[in-house]
C-alpha cells in the first residue's frame, strides 16, 4: 500500500490524532469533517482536503472513519455525498463504535456497490490515539485484514476477531461497558472511603496492590479525578451510547445483563442532567463572571438546607443567595436529580439568550475555589458519579456564559 493516499472522514477528538500518526508514518491522507476548523487544522499538517466524504472516496481507495454514533455512520457511508458514492474507493474501515446491527447494515449497502466494510473500532482512548496505543479490534474476512494490518499497526495494537462484519463491535461494547462500570463503583468505594476519613491517594495505592484495581483507579482517578480536572477524555454522552448499545445486544441474544443495565441506568441519568439544568436553572444579571459564587435572585426568604447560601445583595439592590452547589441539590441515595432546594433560590424558567453551563470547583481552606471547566456532559458525569467531589467539600457550581450562541 507505499505511496497510497489514504481517505479520513471524522477528524475529532479521536480522528485528529489517529490521521495526524498517518501523516507521521509518511502517508498521503485526504479528510473530510462537518467542522472546518478541524480540516484547517488537519490541511496545516500536510493532509489534503475533501469536499463531502463522497469526495474523499473519489481520491482513496481506503477511507477512514472515525465517527460518534450509528446515525451519522449511516448517514455518511451511505447518504447522499456519502461515501458510497465516491468512484475510487474499495474498502471502508470504521474506528466508529455503532454496534453489531448498525455494522450488518453498513457492510451489506456498501457490499452491493463491490466495497469491503471492515470493523474495526478501537480503544485507548486520546492518549492511545496520540500514542498509537490504541487496541483495534478488527473483523473482516482474512485476506483483507492482512492487506490492511501493516498500515492498521500504525494506530496500536490489532487483534482479528472474526471475518462477519459487527463481531469487534461486540468486544468494544463488552470493553466499554466494563470500563463504565469500573467508573461507577470505584467511585461509590472511593467516596465511602473519604466519607470514613481515609485518604484518597492511599485508599488508591492500596486498591491498585490488591484485587479491586481496575482502569479507573490506576488511570482515571489519579489523573483526573483526585487533581480535580475530570478530563477522562471521554464524554458522558459517548459512553451512555456505548453501554445503551451493548446491553441492547445482549438482551437480542438473550443473555441478561443485570449490572450493565443498572450502568445503563446511571449513565441515563447522568447524561440528562445538563439538559435539566438548562431548563429549570438560570443564572440572573448579578452572577460574577469570575464565577467563584452563584447569585441567584431570593424569591422565597426559606431557602432550606443542605443549599449553602449567604446573604447578599445585587449590584440593582436586589437581595441575592449566593454560593449554591449543584452537589447540594443531587440526591445521593437514588439518582435522581432534586431541584427544589436551587428552585427556593429563585430559579426559574431560562430566559432568551441565556445558557447555563457547568463549572466543577474545589473549596480550598482559604476560601478560594479552583476550577476545572469542561464539557458539561462530562462535568455531570463527575456530579452524578462524585467522583471524590464529597471530600474535602468540593462541589459543582453553575456558571453562565457570555457568549449566548454557543450551544449547551
Amino acid at each position: 500500500m507505499e505511496g497510497e493516499i489514504f481517505g479520513f472522514v471524522g477528524v475529532g477528538k479521536m480522528g485528529t490524532p489517529m490521521s495526524t500518526r498517518l501523516l507521521a508514518a509518511g502517508q498521503k491522507v485526504c479528510v473530510y469533517d462537518r467542522d472546518e476548523q478541524a480540516i484547517a487544522g488537519m490541511v496545516k499538517a500536510g493532509a489534503q482536503r475533501g469536499a463531502s466524504a463522497a469526495a474523499v472516496a473519489s481520491t482513496a481507495e481506503t477511507v477512514f472513519l472515525s465517527l460518534p454514533n450509528p446515525e451519522i455512520v449511516q448517514t455518511v457511508a451511505l447518504g447522499k455525498l456519502g461515501v458510497i458514492e465516491g468512484t475510487k474507493v474499495k474498502r471502508v474501515v470504521d474506528f466508529s463504535t455503532i454496534g453489531p446491527r448498525t455494522a450488518g447494515i453498513v457492510a451489506k449497502a456498501l457490499a452491493e456497490r463491490g466495497i469491503a466494510y471492515v470493523d474495526a473500532p478501537v480503544s485507548g482512548g486520546l492518549a492511545g490515539a496520540r500514542n498509537g496505543t490504541l487496541a483495534v479490534m478488527v473483523s473482516c474476512p482474512k485476506p483483507i485484514y492482512t492487506e490492511l494490518e501493516a498500515i492498521l499497526k500504525t494506530f496500536g495494537k490489532v487483534f482479528h476477531l472474526g471475518e462477519t462484519a459487527g463481531q469487534a463491535q461486540t468486544m468494544k461494547l463488552a470493553n466499554n461497558l466494563l470500563a463504565a462500570a469500573a467508573l461507577a463503583v470505584s467511585s461509590e468505594a472511593m467516596v465511602m472511603g473519604v466519607k470514613a476519613g481515609l485518604d484518597p491517594k492511599v485508599m488508591l495505592d492500596v486498591i491498585n496492590a490488591g484485587s479491586g484495581r481496575n482502569s479507573a483507579t490506576q488511570d482515571k482517578f489519579p489523573r483526573s479525578v483526585l487533581p480535580g480536572t475530570f478530563d477522562f477524555g471521554f464524554a458522558t454522552g459517548l459512553s451512555y451510547k456505548d453501554v445503551r448499545l451493548c446491553v441492547d445486544e445482549a438482551e437480542s441474544l438473550g443473555v441478561p445483563m443485570v449490572v450493565g443495565a443498572a450502568v445503563r441506568q446511571m449513565l441515563a441519568v447522568t447524561h440528562a442532567l445538563p439538559a435539566l439544568l438548562h431548563r429549570q436553572f438560570v443564572v440572573c444579571p448579578h452572577l460574577r463572571l469570575g464565577a467563584r459564587r452563584l447569585h441567584a435572585r431570593q424569591h422565597d426568604p426559606a431557602v432550606e438546607s443542605p443549599a449553602r447560601v449567604a446573604a447578599g445583595r445585587g449590584e440593582d439592590g436586589t437581595r441575592v443567595r449566593t454560593g449554591v452547589r449543584l452537589r447540594d441539590a443531587v440526591h445521593h441515595g437514588g439518582g435522581v436529580p432534586r431541584c427544589r432546594a436551587l428552585q427556593k433560590c429563585g430559579f426559574g424558567g431560562s430566559p432568551p439568550g441565556r445558557r447555563v453551563v457547568l463549572v466543577a470547583g474545589r473549596r480550598r481552606p482559604h476560601g478560594r475555589t479552583r476550577h476545572a471547566r469542561g464539557h458539561p456532559d462530562q462535568l455531570a458525569g463527575a456530579a452524578y458519579w462524585h467522583c471524590g467531589f464529597a471530600a474535602r467539600g468540593a462541589g459543582i457550581w453553575l456558571e453562565h456564559s457570555p457568549d449566548p450562541g454557543e450551544p449547551l
